[in-house]
C-alpha cells in the first residue's frame, strides 16, 4: 500500500479489528516488524501499547544505507566503507553509543554528503531502527513479502476494494491453513501419537 495516508491504514486496521471473520488486533503482538513508511509506521503505533516493539526491516535499513552509498560517495573509498559498515551495525548498538555515532557525523556532514544524508533520515529514528529489544530475533519482513506475489496472483484486476482485499486475504489464509494442517497431519505418527518437528 505504498503512497497511502495514516488513515488508509487506520482504515485496514480497524477493518482487522472490528470484522468477525478476521478479529486481529496488533496490540497483542510483543513485536511488529514492518517498512519503514511513515503513514504506515504511525498508524500501527496508534493501534499498540506501549509494551509492543514496533521496529522497521533490517534488511530495507540496510537497502537505504547501501542505495545512498551508491549515489554520495566513492565506492573504492576505504573510509566510506568503514563508515557504512558501522551504520549498518547501528540497530545493533545502545542508543548511547548511536547518540555518539550521531555527533561525529555532525561535525563532518558539511563536507561529507553520505553523513548528512544520515542524519537527516535516521538521526531521530534511532526507536525504529534499534533491534536490542527484538526479543525474538526476527529482524527483517522479508519473510511475508513474498507474499506480495501470493496476493496478486489472486486479485484479478487492479485497485481492489477494502473488502474485496480482505475477502482475497481470508480466501488465502484458508489455503495456508490447510496446507499447514496437512503438512502436521502429515508430521503425526497416527500409531504411537507422536508430532515430529
Amino acid at each position: 500500500m505504498t503512497g497511502r495516508s495514516s488513515l488508509n491504514y487506520d482504515t485496514v486496521f480497524n477493518l482487522m479489528i472490528t470484522c468477525p471473520l478476521i478479529s486481529i488486533s496488533l496490540g497483542k503482538y510483543k513485536i511488529i516488524t514492518s517498512d519503514f513508511e511513515n503513514a504506515l509506521m504511525k498508524s500501527i503505533k496508534s493501534k499498540v501499547n506501549d509494551e509492543t516493539t514496533v521496529t522497521g526491516c533490517i534488511f530495507h535499513y540496510i537497502a537505504a544505507l547501501v542505495k545512498n552509498f551508491k549515489k554520495l560517495c566513492d565506492e573504492n573509498d576505504v573510509c566510506a566503507k568503514s563508515l557504512l559498515k558501522l551504520l549498518c551495525a547501528c540497530p545493533f548498538v545502545p542508543i548511547e553509543v548511536f547518540e555518539i555515532i550521531c555527533k561525529k557525523l555532525d561535525a563532518i556532514k558539511e563536507i561529507n554528503d553520505f553523513a548528512k544524508y544520515f542524519l537527516n533520515t535516521w538521526g531521530k529514528k534511532y526507536d525504529v531502527i534499534n533491534k536490542l529489544k527484538v526479543s525474538d530475533m526476527i529482524f527483517s519482513n522479508n519473510g511475508v513479502e513474498s507474499f506480495n506475489k501470493v496476493l496478486n496472483s489472486h486479485i484479478a484486476f487492479p485497485h481492489p476494494t477494502i473488502y474485496h482485499m480482505i475477502y482475497i486475504l481470508l480466501k488465502v489464509d484458508k489455503v495456508y491453513f490447510h496446507r499447514y494442517a496437512r503438512q502436521q497431519n502429515d508430521n503425526f505418527d497416527h500409531k504411537n501419537r507422536i508430532l515430529y518437528h
